[in-house]
């Protein structure tokens, strides 16, 4: 990707997201956030760039269909067997929230964070109320992770990877209508780009 196409993408993605939508559906669209110069990043933009035949182009909406449908029996396969039992209950008023990293299921018997260190703890001594929250990294279901957390750590909790059945659909059907949306736009736009 030359530095003009990089410029060309950067401002057509910024556009969009900056558009005074009805709704802040289209931020969520990780797509649409062009992280930085950097092939590994702009990988999933070459198709934007290249001349692709026929048979290119098919494979990639095999690769894309495929993707979505696995994704879809993943989430439909966590949905039924990791529902969360409980939700999290902490105080209203904390002073400070660090959002740190659950790389692996060792770093629970530390007392210290793996990013923050003993901060946290020092801010608590000091009387602050502090909650770490954790993205869980692991394999495990969050709440295998949260069970042992609340053993060890009583001011962190684990972020979880899915919220309840109902929110999950209703994101995964507004994020259908936001792509209906673009598509829509897009058949209109003059920019053929």
């Amino acid at each position: 990707m030359t530095q003009e196409e990089y410029k060309l993408l950067c401002s057509t993605c910024d556009s969009i997201l900056l558009e005074n939508h009805e709704n802040m559906d289209h931020v969520a669209i990780s797509w649409l956030h062009v992280i930085r110069e950097h092939p590994v990043f702009l990988d999933k933009y070459e198709c934007l760039f290249t001349k692709q035949g026929f048979v290119e182009r098919l494979a990639g909406h095999a690769r894309f269909i495929s993707k979505n449908v696995l994704l879809t029996l993943r989430l439909i396969w966590h949905l039924i067997h990791f529902q969360r039992k409980e939700k999290a209950q902490f105080s209203n008023s904390i002073d400070i929230i660090f959002v740190s990293h659950l790389l692996s299921t060792s770093q629970l018997a530390n007392e210290e964070d793996f990013y923050f260190g003993c901060i946290p703890n020092q801010l608590a001594q000091q009387g602050l109320s502090v909650l770490v929250v954790l993205i869980n990294h692991t394999s495990l279901p969050d709440c295998h992770v949260s069970d042992q957390i609340k053993s060890l750590h009583g001011h962190s909790i684990i972020l979880p990877k899915l919220l309840s059945s109902v929110s999950e659909f209703n994101i995964w059907v507004r994020t259908k209508k936001q792509a209906r949306l673009l598509r829509k736009k897009a058949k209109v736009e003059k920019n053929q780009f």
